[in-house]
């Protein structure tokens, strides 16, 4: 299956995670290493964001997610050696990566943003586009 530019953020933020797979497997916590346990819905063919939803109170341990997305993203990179790529980009797309408030992807919620690119060009300016899902306008 092959995936359209619109994917691009989330894909880079795995692949990233991939790139450092290594370390996916452990938590580094105040000079200390822990091994991150197998989370069921990794490897479950019948995941949904509702999984990511239902592991809140283990994320945000004391209730408060403002602003909080990386405590998600943190939660999914620990586990992504666990899943598929296909997978991990449908777990991302289960909070506002602004506020960290929990969401249904839809296109309700779904925005196209335009960025440009980092690193070697050839003088011109190139832009990356994709899209990423947000609890509300303010966010985007």
């Amino acid at each position: 299956m092959s995936y359209p530019r619109c994917f691009v953020f989330t894909t880079i933020m795995v692949l990233m995670s991939f790139c450092i797979s290594e370390t996916l497997t452990q938590t580094i916590e105040n000079g200390e290493v822990t091994v991150v346990d197998e989370w069921q819905p990794a490897t479950s063919s019948r995941a949904t964001v509702n999984d990511l939803h239902s592991e809140y109170s283990n994320i945000f341990r004391h209730g408060n997610r403002n602003a909080a997305s990386h405590l998600w993203s943190t939660f999914l990179l620990e586990r992504a050696y666990q899943m598929t790529l296909e997978q991990l980009v449908m777990f991302f797309t289960g909070f506002c990566v602004v506020s960290g408030s929990p969401i249904r992807p839809s296109d309700y919620n779904r925005y196209r943003l335009t960025l440009p690119r980092v690193g070697k060009n050839d003088g011109k300016q190139h832009f990356t586009s994709a899209y990423m899902h947000y609890c509300c306008w303010p966010c985007v």
